[in-house]
């Protein structure tokens, strides 16, 4: 008994030893974060933007029939919020689209930013705008958008642009015939990611040498970096 108790009552007074450690570390940790969130509280507000490529495929109910829809629009937002990304952020969004290319489509309106997990909000827009729309799709009509959407964008400490790529539901109501409904899904990915890497690609083939590294006066790049 005594060569099991002895181990016992040593881990016994190992974990009393501890535990008030661990509570220090727990309160220094909800101290720090409750000073960063007070920090936040009194910053002002800032702007984070983005501009997104989107595709998807869906359905648009008309009268008694559906039709088969494929989606191509491009969607940015400005929204204002404190500099953190487990901050809620508000502002105005703008959609250029087209289903199936047989309708060319603006809208306009705003998108609410809601932190789930830092870095991975969900972000839910209203829009107002028309849909032109040609061929056996319908008549043109003004509509409303709605659009749920939930991925990766984290707030970008650095700069004003805040990268995104997202998956997203959106819904489409003529606002003349309700009749005239539509719901596709897809994925946005971030348009500065599929502009600026290409280019960052052939700027570095062009100089054979990486774009981000300072040149000297001969045009020559520093070695060291």
């Amino acid at each position: 008994m005594k060569s099991v108790s002895y181990p016992l009552l040593g881990l016994l007074a190992l974990l009393a030893l501890a535990s008030p450690a661990a509570v220090r570390a727990d309160d220094y940790e909800l101290e720090m974060d409750e000073e960063i969130q007070e920090a936040i509280r009194k910053h002002p507000m800032v702007l984070q933007w983005s501009v997104r490529l989107g595709g998807g495929l869906g359905a648009r109910k008309l009268d008694e029939s559906k039709k088969f829809v494929m989606e191509t629009h491009v969607r940015a937002d400005w929204l204002w919020g404190r500099p953190s990304d487990r901050s809620v952020r508000i502002g105005p969004a703008l959609e250029l689209r087209t289903g199936h290319f047989h309708t060319l489509e603006g809208a306009g309106g705003a998108t609410l930013l809601l932190p789930m997990h830092p870095g991975w909000p969900l972000q839910l827009s209203a829009l107002f705008g028309y849909a032109a729309r040609f061929g056996n799709y319908g008549g043109s009509a003004p509509v409303f958008v709605g659009t749920a959407a939930f991925g990766y964008r984290s707030y970008n400490y650095h700069g004003r642009y805040g990268l995104g790529i997202n998956f997203y539901v959106t819904t489409r109501t003529d606002l003349t015939d309700p009749r005239g409904f539509e719901v596709t899904g897809g994925i946005e990915f971030d348009l500065a990611l599929g502009l600026l890497v290409p280019a960052l690609m052939i700027k570095t083939a062009a100089n054979k040498g990486d774009p981000d590294v300072p040149e000297d006066e001969e045009g020559d790049y520093y070695e060291g970096f």
